[in-house]
């Protein structure tokens, strides 16, 4: 029997606050990951035309550029467009920023998993980027 299968995530806790995430992207996803960072202490920069986030976060009211990576820890993206998220997502592997492409799982460094919280108690469960 082989222990040793593969295949799967290695499911890890990230202490994420205090870290800064860029955002490139708006819309419904983005707002649910938006407000689960800021549920963290997570400093939040949106970068996309627009925002109704704006008092939440720093926005940057125009689209993507690459020095927008200058200094985060980490970037999500939730975009239309396949072709700049695929970009993005290339940048940040060049700079070692870990990346989280919405809806586009070969693209993910990490995925966000289904959660549930009470109090400190924390669960989740992950599809490993199979289920929506």
């Amino acid at each position: 029997m082989n222990l040793f299968k593969g295949g799967g995530s290695l499911i890890v806790t990230y202490q994420i606050a205090n870290k800064k995430v860029i955002f490139v992207g708006g819309g419904n996803i983005a707002a649910q990951r938006i407000v689960l960072l800021k549920m963290e202490g997570v400093h939040v920069t949106v970068v996309c035309p627009e925002s109704g986030l704006a008092e939440e976060v720093d926005w940057i009211n125009r689209k993507f550029i690459n020095q927008d990576l200058d200094h985060a820890d980490i970037c999500l993206t939730a975009l239309d467009v396949h072709e700049e998220s695929l970009r993005i997502g290339q940048l940040c592997r060049e700079r070692c920023i870990p990346v989280n492409v919405a809806d586009v799982p070969p693209l993910c460094d990490f995925y966000f998993m289904s959660q549930h919280r009470d109090g400190p108690l924390q669960l989740a469960v992950s599809t490993n980027g199979q289920g929506p």
